[in-house]
């Protein structure tokens, strides 16, 4: 994990965005999250990868981000990815390393 979140800070830099690096425990939930934190969901977003597979076979990720106190839109999803997509989940813990 401490890979992916190198390559984000290293884009993010590369790119001189603007942004704020907070640290906490990891937690896996949006609730417990904003609790560590004292945020309200409303005021931050979570990202997904998600394991996508286009008729053919094809299967690629892709990240996306919604606000914490919303659900992704799997259909909105294979519409903005052009459509050709089959199936969309959320990947699998062990997919992210």
């Amino acid at each position: 994990m401490e890979k992916a979140k190198n390559s984000v800070k290293e884009y993010l830099l590369s790119k001189e965005v603007k942004f704020e690096e907070l640290h906490h425990e990891d937690v896996g939930d949006p609730i417990e999250y904003s609790h560590k934190i004292g945020t309200k969901l409303e005021q931050q977003a979570k990202a997904l990868l998600l394991r996508c597979k286009k008729s053919g076979g094809e299967k690629f990720f892709v990240v996306v981000s919604v606000p914490a106190s919303k659900k992704v839109d799997f259909n909105a999803v294979s519409e903005k990815l052009g459509g050709g997509v089959k199936s969309i989940r959320v990947a699998e813990k062990e997919q992210m390393y």
